[in-house]
């Protein structure tokens, strides 16, 4: 009885000395498992680009936006027929744009950018130009943020681009710079495919370009997590635009607007935009209203203080909330002395 018993409990220490060590082996494995799966995560995490992972942001930015002044300054004494003769804003050049400085001091931003054409051009002497632009300096320095300022095409029709950074004390035409989760990137489109710059006095319109050398800057800039935003003067649009419409035109067809034309490499910055998930893009220049949500980018064209005609004095604040704009539009309706302001996405696409 007694062997009986000694063979029992060497039979049940067996079975569960082997069940023990199956659990064992089994948990082990499991474990292997559970840190393979662990590891291919990772490494597929690691394999996602960084500016696939966009900070999820909480901050709130501010900022104002004006364009297309095209101011040309005249001769305080019109008989002063000089280079030295003193130079000042007219009127219905500078009232936009004290509009806009007031509206400035009560919305508070963090900076202002102007988007280009910062002057007419046309048929002035460099040193008019150059005048225009500081004066136009002079009345923005008044909101006391910092002013960045985007290249325009009318702005070459008088000066040099170096004339340009000079009298701006700008660096460069294309920079970065970032406040917080956001960054802010400034181009220069006002090139030709064929290549070169229009020149300084050629009046003929250039819808201009984006050459190889920035667009590999570009993408350089866009490798980052942080929620980004592109300014150029140039649209960067795969159709052309309805600007104004032409009220003398009785013709119903599409024609009776204003055709606008977007750069000329403007499916090539799209797809970029894309790729790398490019949160807002705004430009002047088109004199058209438009706004688009395009895959992971809010698309905004602006009209500006002086050439349109359906929405004249227009300027522009931008609210930034968890990584998405919200453009608010001030403009002067024809006939009127009002200030209107309006929801920019809401009104209806032209």
């Amino acid at each position: 009885m007694k062997k009986n018993i000694g063979i029992i409990l060497i039979v049940f220490v067996i079975i569960f000395c082997g069940g023990l060590s199956f659990y064992s082996l089994k948990t082990l494995n499991s474990n292997k498992q559970v840190q393979q799966n662990l590891e291919k995560a990772k490494r597929t995490l690691e394999a996602i680009p960084v500016w696939h992972k966009k900070i999820q942001t909480k901050q709130e930015l501010k900022f104002g936006i004006i364009n297309d002044t095209h101011v040309h300054p005249v001769r305080i004494n019109r008989e002063d027929k000089s280079k030295n003769s003193k130079r000042k804003l007219k009127e219905k050049d500078v009232a936009p744009i004290r509009n806009f400085v007031s509206q400035m001091n009560k919305f508070e931003p963090t900076m202002v950018v102007h988007l280009g054409d910062v002057i007419e051009g046309t048929g002035d002497k460099d040193y008019v130009g150059v005048i225009g632009i500081k004066l136009v300096k002079e009345e923005l320095n008044k909101i006391n943020v910092p002013i960045y300022w985007v290249l325009g095409n009318h702005d070459l029709r008088s000066v040099t681009k170096e004339q340009f950074k000079e009298v701006l004390q700008l660096d460069s035409l294309f920079e970065t710079f970032d406040i917080g989760d956001y960054r802010f990137i400034i181009m220069d489109g006002n090139f030709n495919p064929e290549g070169g710059f229009p020149s300084p006095k050629g009046n003929k319109f250039i819808p201009g370009y984006v050459p190889k050398d920035e667009i590999k800057w570009l993408k350089k800039q866009l490798e980052t997590d942080k929620r980004v935003f592109v300014f150029l003067h140039q649209g960067v649009y795969t159709h052309k635009l309805k600007g104004d419409f032409k009220k003398n035109d009785n013709n119903l067809s599409e024609e009776k607007y204003k055709m606008k034309q977007p750069i000329v490499n403007s499916k090539e910055l799209r797809d970029i935009f894309k790729e790398y998930r490019v949160d807002g893009f705004f430009n002047g220049h088109m004199e058209a209203r438009y706004y688009e949500k395009s895959d992971f980018t809010n698309y905004y064209s602006f009209t500006g203080t002086k050439k349109s005609e359906d929405y004249p004095d227009s300027f522009y604040e931008v609210d930034i909330k968890n990584g998405v704009p919200d453009v608010t539009m001030y403009y002067i309706p024809p006939n009127s002395t009002q200030i209107k302001k309006v929801d920019f996405e809401q009104i209806d696409k032209n």
